[in-house]
């Protein structure tokens, strides 16, 4: 693990030494991934993961041709390791690869970590209520990703995304964590009708720059935080 980055959610109030009986005591393994790398499936399903560091990105081949990005596991996310939940009928190829910047998943044995600890260790109990914390970021995450395909318009989903990320970010000075053709596959847009969209939200004054960094300005966004300073 990078220890230069942020511990996980999952150990949050947990010490070093707590951290290690824990891993220990539910057979926990990490794992790290490149940039790119494959996340293989593993062959049991009483095993469970989370995101320590980085993030996963699941996209799917269609028949046609066509691949869209179905969707981002981000850090402290829980995922079943097998992608037993990842179906597509319409796909002649499902692909699950950690993002540009790698990641690190942290895998543990189910039955355990919802099991009655023997010792009764206060650090399993907060452990247990932690994993709450990364399933709700996972179901929060999905609620998102509905409320963004609902819209109909391309310029509607950018609007929704940009206010999305401005308000993860704690800023309207954003960072997009993704490129303008993953971006498209995001939202599930042609790449040029998007980039079309975001050349009139520029021009209207509601947002300003290009890419990887976008400030945003206007009636649209007044409602979100103001700019860090």
């Amino acid at each position: 693990m990078r220890h230069t980055e942020k511990e996980s959610s999952v150990f949050a109030g947990i010490s070093s030494e707590e951290k290690l009986r824990i891993m220990e005591c539910l057979d926990g393994k990490e794992k790290e991934y490149p940039c790119g790398s494959v996340i293989r499936r593993q062959v049991t399903k009483d095993r469970i993961a989370f995101v320590s560091r980085g993030s996963i990105e699941i996209s799917e081949l269609r028949l046609d041709g066509i691949r869209n990005l179905l969707g981002i596991i981000e850090k402290d996310m829980l995922i079943l390791p097998d992608f037993s939940w990842v179906k597509a009928n319409t796909a002649q190829e499902i692909s699950v690869r950690s993002t540009d910047e790698g990641c690190s998943l942290i895998f543990f044995d189910l039955n355990k970590a919802t099991g009655w600890c023997e010792k009764c260790c206060r650090a399993h109990k907060r452990f247990a209520r932690n994993l709450l914390t990364c399933l709700a970021n996972r179901n929060n995450y999905l609620t998102e990703r509905i409320e963004l395909l609902s819209q109909r318009k391309t310029r509607d989903k950018l609007i929704a995304y940009l206010g999305m990320e401005s308000r993860k970010q704690h800023t309207k000075d954003l960072v997009l964590p993704l490129t303008m053709k993953a971006l498209a596959d995001y939202l599930c847009v042609d790449r040029t009708a998007m980039l079309r969209e975001m050349k009139k939200l520029r021009e209207e004054g509601l947002i300003e720059g290009m890419s990887g960094h976008i400030r945003l300005k206007g009636k649209p966004f007044s409602n979100l935080c103001a700019p860090k300073k």
